[in-house]
């Protein structure tokens, strides 16, 4: 192979891992149903979906058993004839940290296989309250636990999800994979699915490339300066309204807001305001904007606080929330995450209410000022209702 091939090699693999990272909207005729609640990369519910196919579907947890087994060369003799009765749960607290979806396989009372599944859509794993990583976690929880039995482990994740499973006993397996092993289905649920993992999850192959694309390519060192600099205006766009915003909550309320907390402010007081400004990691600046009590934190345990997301950095998808984050997977923080009414979870992240700001074209004359304004009067209420949130999981949680 020459050097203009190895080129051309690489520039196509750039294409392909750009249009994989970037995915385009489908039109109304290709929608999902998660993606008609915008909720197409959601973790949580992905997760019960797949637990939804699994309980309903035992050759696919025959199936996946078989697979793991044929992986790792295990010999140990596996008869599905004798399987009972198959237990699928979501969110199992293994040690000190909770497996996505865990599969339970009883023969008779025995049991006889496990299938422990870690779902990752846009995220990596994290370490847990051990200081391992979820993987060897729940690994060594279930090896341990269930040591009679035959334990699979799977680490699922869609085609542009470059992470991978930090534990040797997991399998690395991608969406488009399970699809093959899911099967034919007269279940419109699991149809539809199918269907999401095509046009969200899987891979988008290319055969040739057009003439755009090969322009695209071409002048990747050019358009990296272009995608630069309008990041870097993205940035200073975000980062000005922030002050704003911040400036205008203050002057309405007659308060402080202090920077984030620290040895310096413990002199403040439990009901004194913070602020974080946490970055997207797609180097275009603030990714959250967090305003929270200093009583709303407790360091290793929870996290309390309302914010402006700006989802993947993009100032086109922006959301105001109210979130918790579970900072140890503390257990009395867990009850509490159990029983309360939530939008969705990732890992540690809990999104206790969410709302979408109608974008509009930020580069229009008025947008900055009316951005300002509601985010301004939208996190004033926002104060209000979780200053109420953290009083009843004060007086109900909190030993």
């Amino acid at each position: 192979m020459n050097n203009k091939e190895i080129s051309e090699k690489k520039k196509a693999e750039l294409i392909k891992r750009v249009c994989n990272s970037y995915r385009n909207v489908p039109t109304d005729n290709e929608q999902t149903f998660l993606s008609v609640i915008d909720r197409q990369y959601d973790e949580d519910i992905i997760s019960k979906i797949v637990a939804y196919i699994l309980r309903n579907n035992n050759e696919l947890c025959f199936n996946l058993v078989k697979k793991y087994r044929e992986e790792y060369n295990k010999i140990s003799e596996f008869d599905i004839s004798k399987i009972d009765e198959i237990q699928v749960d979501c969110e199992v607290v293994m040690g000190k940290g909770r497996a996505d979806i865990f599969v339970v396989l009883y023969e008779g009372k025995n049991i006889r296989a496990t299938i422990t599944i870690e779902n990752k859509i846009r995220s990596w794993e994290h370490t847990t309250g051990n200081c391992i990583s979820q993987t060897e976690e729940y690994a060594k929880y279930v090896k341990s636990t269930f040591s009679d039995s035959l334990n699979t482990f799977y680490y699922l994740k869609p085609s542009f999800n470059e992470s991978k499973s930090k534990s040797e006993d997991f399998i690395d397996i991608t969406y488009k994979e399970f699809q093959t092993i899911i099967g034919d289905s007269k279940d419109e649920i699991v149809n539809d699915f199918i269907s999401h993992i095509t046009k969200f999850l899987g891979e988008r192959e290319f055969m040739s490339f057009n003439e755009w694309q090969l322009v695209t390519a071409n002048n990747y060192k050019i358009l990296k300066d272009i995608i630069k600099e309008y990041d870097n205006k993205l940035s200073t766009i975000k980062s000005d309204c922030c002050d704003r915003i911040l400036e205008n909550i203050c002057s309405s309320n007659s308060i402080d807001i202090y920077c984030d907390w620290s040895k310096e402010n413990e002199h403040c007081k439990d009901d004194d305001l913070f602020v974080e400004r946490a970055t997207s990691g797609m180097n275009n600046g603030i990714g959250s904007l967090r305003i929270y009590r200093k009583k709303w934190f407790k360091a290793e345990h929870y996290y309390f606080y309302i914010e402006i997301f700006f989802e993947y950095g993009d100032i086109n998808k922006i959301y105001y929330q109210e979130t918790l984050r579970n900072e140890k997977n503390v257990e009395y923080v867990n009850q509490y995450v159990d029983n309360v009414k939530r939008v969705t979870r990732d890992g540690k992240y809990i999104v206790l209410k969410r709302q979408k700001y109608p974008c509009k074209n930020f580069e229009s004359d008025d947008w900055a000022t009316e951005f300002i304004n509601t985010s301004a009067s939208t996190l004033r209420g926002y104060i209000s209702e979780m200053d109420d949130i953290f009083k009843q999981f004060e007086e109900k949680y909190i030993l």
